[in-house]
């Protein structure tokens, strides 16, 4: 039975019993049958006009932080989206996959004290977490989990990517290195993403020990 919802229902059923109205119940069954058939063909309309490939981005939902530390929410390893990134080394993911369910990750410093609810933030954390030998445990889990986060969902992503670049490497700035094309584009799709400035950036002590000369590669 379609839901066309509370006020569409009282409509028809004040319309119905009012003595001035032309609306009969026939009239109303055969109204609600044609907005049935309506709403049938604007979702055949809207299921053509979805990329062919969609499937590939249904199983991104596995690696949201309340499915992958739950243990009755969580995803089979065999499950996990982007299969053709896991190729040579999956039983290291795999292994890595099931210890990070028991790892108790709102006592790490790398997130406060509190698991952050958004996916980025999540596996960028695992990802600089460190052990008390300062070995990275699960490494290859969250690069595997950020490249399938990072994949461009649409033809409109790429070409902003590719405006930027554009935009960066201009005929006067044709000697560009691509290192520093990168992390040009990098920036701006950070401070894009966050809706933040470079006014408001915030220099890290480690970034101004880097900035020396040895950051300037010697062009021969």
């Amino acid at each position: 039975m379609t839901d066309f919802g509370a006020r569409f229902e009282n409509e028809i059923a004040r319309c119905c019993k009012s003595d001035e109205s032309i609306i009969n119940e026939t009239l109303a069954l055969n109204m609600k049958q044609r907005c049935q058939d309506f709403l049938y063909a604007l979702l055949r309309e809207v299921e053509n006009r979805l990329p062919g490939n969609q499937q590939l981005f249904q199983g991104l939902s596995a690696l949201h932080p309340s499915k992958v530390l739950s243990q009755m929410a969580r995803f089979p390893f065999e499950h996990l989206p982007f299969r053709h990134l896991l190729e040579g080394e999956q039983d290291v993911l795999e292994e890595q996959y099931r210890k990070i369910l028991m790892h108790v990750w709102a006592d790490e410093s790398v997130f406060d004290s509190k698991v952050p609810d958004d996916c980025t933030l999540f596996w960028t954390g695992v990802l600089k977490y460190e052990n008390v030998v300062g070995d990275k445990p699960y490494k290859e889990l969250a690069m595997y989990a950020l490249a399938c986060l990072f994949c461009p969902v649409s033809n409109a992503a790429v070409e902003r990517v590719f405006s930027q670049v554009t935009c960066i490497k201009t005929k006067y700035r044709n000697k560009m290195s691509i290192e520093m094309l990168d992390a040009i584009v990098r920036i701006r799709t950070t401070l894009s993403l966050k809706s933040g400035c470079c006014v408001q950036f915030l220099v890290t002590d480690d970034m101004l020990q880097r900035f020396t000369s040895e950051m300037y590669n010697s062009v021969e």
